[in-house]
């Protein structure tokens, strides 16, 4: 972790990956606003779900 990153954020879902972000969050899920799905599919030879969206 670079020096200059004060607040790392972790989020662990289990049976899944983790992934760690130093960017700035909302607060809330509402500052977001609206979130279509474009497309989605799950890739059985990399056991990877994969989803396209849209935020706005």
């Amino acid at each position: 972790v670079p020096p200059e990153v004060k607040i790392l954020k972790v989020v662990v879902i289990p049976d899944w990956n983790v992934n760690a972000c130093n960017k700035p969050h909302t607060k809330t899920t509402g500052e977001v606003g609206r979130i279509s799905l474009d497309h989605w599919r799950f890739r059985n030879s990399k056991k990877l779900l994969e989803i396209s969206f849209n935020v706005g």
